[in-house]
């Protein structure tokens, strides 16, 4: 099986390529040739470069490096949201284009922030009979082993953080604002959080993975 995942910001040219790269690259090797990565922006004018803060955090490796020259934006497609199985967007913002363009994606996508909270708290004995249940009912294994699904039950039953205050503006704490137009320093933390946080989604999806039996 094929798992597909598809990060969304607003241009796909700091973000979500950063998201897209970060997360294929800290899956094991053995699991990578099994997933789809994509990403995509909303707003996105097709054909731009990686953002000069966002590349050289993908240079590590030479694989790294081709990604950032061969990338270009690309804007969001009704054909892009015909198969992803999992949709990370940056904010709450582009998570309501998606749900308003394919309404039934709503239960598959989350902020990055959103899904890693959702995702912290070890799987119940409910949760595993739950993804048992579904995938008995959709007759067959569920893509990303049902990560999409754990995540989507959980809502709802979690305390949300405090919103911030910037500048005189709440920000939702589940987003990732855009700070590619912003200060440089305020840029670079934005990026960094991106990626760590990216890395913990996938920490949080290996854990679940192998907490399943005959996962």
């Amino acid at each position: 099986m094929t798992h597909t995942v598809l990060f969304v910001c607003s241009m796909n040219v700091c973000r979500s390529p950063l998201m897209q790269w970060t997360f294929l690259d800290n899956l094991p090797e053995s699991d990578q040739a099994n997933f789809e990565v994509l990403s995509r922006g909303v707003d996105a004018s097709s054909g731009q470069a990686i953002c000069e803060l966002s590349a050289p955090m993908m240079w590590g490796s030479e694989t790294g490096r081709e990604f950032t020259e061969s990338h270009a934006s690309a804007r969001l497609r009704p054909s892009d949201l015909v198969a992803p199985d999992l949709v990370i967007v940056a904010t709450r913002a582009e998570g309501s284009i998606l749900s308003r363009q394919a309404p039934p994606l709503r239960r598959l996508t989350f902020t990055l922030r959103e899904a890693n909270l959702l995702g912290t708290k070890s799987t119940s004995a409910a949760e595993r009979a739950f993804i048992v249940e579904t995938e008995e009912a959709e007759g067959g294994p569920l893509p990303l082993h049902g990560f999409p699904h754990l995540l989507n039950r959980r809502r709802g039953t979690i305390v949300l953080p405090k919103p911030k205050s910037r500048r005189q503006r709440r920000v939702d704490p589940f987003d990732v604002p855009d700070a590619h137009l912003g200060r440089p320093s305020a840029h670079g933390t934005m990026l960094r959080e991106v990626r760590t946080e990216t890395k913990d989604l996938v920490s949080l999806f290996l854990q679940f993975r192998d907490q399943r039996p005959n996962s």
